[in-house]
C-alpha cells in the first residue's frame, strides 16, 4: 500500500463524524466500530502497517462498506475512505483471501465476461418486446453507442429499463447500436473487489475498441457503475476514448434543452428521486435526472431532507448483497419508509443496483411503494409502454 494513502488514513482525526452518518453501521446490527467507516479506516491502517493480521472478521468488515461515499463527502479532515476501502481490497485479493461470494463473481467475469456467468449469446434476451427496432442495430454504424450493462441485459426484473430507452431512441430517430454479445461486464465488479488494473485494461479495450469500429459519437449507459468506470478509469487504463460519455439521465436532459424530447402526457403524481451514488457523490451528477423530471408537467419533486451529495444509500452497492445480503436489504427498507413517511405516490431511480435493490426490499417490507426507473418513466410519457 503507498505512503500517501496511509498518509491519508493517518489524516482522520477520529471525530467520529462518519460513524453518525455511515449508512452500514446504522442499519447493521453488531454496532462494532469495525462496521463504521472510522472503523475500517484504522482497520486498513493496521492491515497497510502490518500490525492486524487479515482475520475473517477483518475481511466481513470491510466488505460491508455500500462503497457509498458519504463518509468522503463529509469528512472534515478530507480522508478518502472509498479509495482506501478500495486499495483495502485490493490488499486482500493479493493475499488469497478474497471472499469466496465476491470470488464467485469474479471467476464468472474470468469465464463469461459476465457477472452471472450466462452465454454471452443470451446479451440480448432482455429485448425480447423491442426485437424489430433492434434487428437491425447490432454491431452497426452509429453515431450513438448504447452500453446496456450486465445487470440489465441478464435480469428480468431489470429488462424494462434498456427497453423503454431504446423505445425512446427509436421513438425521436437516433441513430444507436448495441454491441450485443460483444459488449462485456464495464469491469466495476473488479474494481470494487479491488482486481489488478490489467484485469480492468482488458475489458476497456475491448468494449473501447469495439465501439471505436462502429464509429460512434456517443456512449450512453443507464448504469451509474458502467458510467463511472467508462468516464474516469477506462481514460486511466487505455487513454483518451474517442466519444463522449453520457448518463442516460444526461442524455435524455440534453434531448430536453434541445428541445428534441418533450413530454405532455402526464397526471399529478409526488415522485421522490433517489440519487445514485455513483452516479452522484463519485461522478458529481445531481441535475441532469432532475431536469429531465421537471420537464414533466404535473410532477412535484419531494425531495427528502437529506438530498443531492446528502443522499443515503439504496443499499445495493459495494458488492455488499454477496457478503451481506440482509445488511442491503434492510437498508432498502430504511430509505423506503423515508420515502412513504413524505408521502410520495411514486420513487424513481437513475440505476439498475438501485431498482433492484428496491424492488427486493419491498417484498419483504410491510410500507407498499411504486418504484421505476426513470427510463421507464419518460416512455410511459411518451406512449410507448
Amino acid at each position: 500500500m503507498s505512503d500517501p494513502l496511509i498518509i491519508d488514513m493517518l489524516k482522520c482525526a477520529r471525530c467520529g463524524k462518519c460513524r453518525s452518518l455511515c449508512p452500514s453501521f446504522k442499519t447493521g446490527e453488531s454496532k462494532w466500530e469495525t462496521t463504521s467507516a472510522r472503523g475500517r479506516v484504522l482497520l486498513s491502517l493496521g492491515l497497510a502497517q502490518n500490525k492486524i493480521p487479515a482475520t475473517k472478521q477483518l475481511i466481513s468488515d470491510i466488505y460491508g462498506c455500500f462503497f457509498c461515499k458519504y463518509c468522503s463527502e463529509l469528512c472534515p479532515s478530507e480522508v478518502d475512505v472509498s479509495k482506501i476501502i478500495e486499495v483495502t481490497r485490493a490488499t486482500i485479493s493479493e493475499r488469497g483471501l478474497t471472499p469466496n461470494p465476491v470470488q464467485f463473481l469474479l471467476t464468472n467475469l474470468d469465464e463469461s465476461h459476465n457477472i452471472f456467468n450466462l452465454d454471452q449469446e443470451d446479451r440480448l434476451l432482455w429485448a425480447i418486446n423491442v426485437e424489430e427496432i433492434l434487428e437491425d442495430r447490432v454491431c452497426k454504424k452509429a453515431d450513438v453507442g448504447f452500453f446496456v450493462g450486465c445487470l440489465a441485459a441478464f435480469k428480468g426484473t431489470l429488462s424494462i429499463i434498456p427497453e423503454a430507452l431504446t423505445l425512446i431512441m427509436d421513438k425521436l430517430n437516433i441513430n444507436f447500436t448495441v454491441l450485443g454479445e460483444e459488449e462485456w461486464c464495464c469491469g466495476n465488479p473488479y474494481i470494487i473487489a479491488g482486481a489488478s488494473e490489467s484485469k480492468i485494461k482488458e475489458i476497456a479495450t475491448h468494449n473501447v475498441e469495439k465501439m471505436t469500429e462502429l464509429g460512434i459519437k456517443n456512449l450512453i449507459t443507464s448504469c451509474p457503475g458502467c458510467y463511472r468506470v467508462w468516464s474516469f478509469m477506462y481514460p486511466r487504463v487505455y487513454g483518451k476514448l474517442p466519444f463522449k460519455v453520457q448518463h442516460s439521465s444526461q442524455f435524455l436532459a440534453q434531448l430536453i434543452k434541445e428541445k428534441k424530447l418533450k413530454i405532455t402526457n402526464s397526471q399529478n403524481l409526488k415522485v421522490g428521486y433517489q440519487d445514485p451514488c455513483e452516479l452522484g457523490r463519485h461522478c458529481g451528477e445531481y441535475n441532469s435526472p432532475r431536469t429531465v423530471l421537471e420537464a414533466i408537467p404535473n410532477i412535484n419533486l419531494i425531495e427528502l431532507e437529506n438530498n443531492r451529495e446528502n443522499s443515503e444509500c439504496c443499499g445495493g452497492g459495494g458488492l455488499v448483497k454477496a457478503l451481506h445480503p440482509s445488511l442491503a436489504l434492510n437498508q432498502g427498507k430504511n430509505k423506503i419508509k423515508q420515502y412513504h413517511s413524505y408521502k410520495v405516490d411514486l420513487l424513481i431511480t437513475a440505476c439498475p443496483s438501485c431498482f433492484e435493490n428496491y424492488f427486493t426490499s419491498l417484498e419483504s417490507c410491510d410500507t407498499k411503494l411504486d418504484v421505476k426507473d426513470l427510463n421507464e418513466l419518460i416512455a410511459e410519457q411518451l406512449d410507448l409502454l
